[in-house]
């Protein structure tokens, strides 16, 4: 698989830093910490929807396919972060 193993949890740390982001939830797939990268994050469980919190979500694309995520798969991603890692605002 080329998808999901980490490679843009970097780019993921870059963009939460260049953005100022304070609050941002994490629903991702791989094995990769994502501490190495200097994202701290809370993991969504349960899935937060936009509107009902605030900060954002980034949610990689494997678990973007699962029915949990079904709230998000008509919306637009403020980034996709090198092809598996979507970014919303809540």
């Amino acid at each position: 698989s080329n998808v999901d193993w980490g490679q843009d949890l970097k780019e993921l740390g870059a963009f939460v830093d260049r953005n100022n982001i304070h609050i941002l939830y994490l629903a991702y797939f791989g094995t990769a910490k994502p501490d190495s990268y200097g994202i701290h994050a809370e993991y969504s469980v349960p899935v937060p929807t936009i509107g009902t919190s605030s900060g954002y979500i980034a949610i990689s694309e494997t678990l973007l396919k699962n029915p949990d995520f079904a709230s998000y798969h008509a919306k637009t991603p403020v980034a996709v972060l090198g092809g598996s890692i979507y970014v919303y605002a809540l």
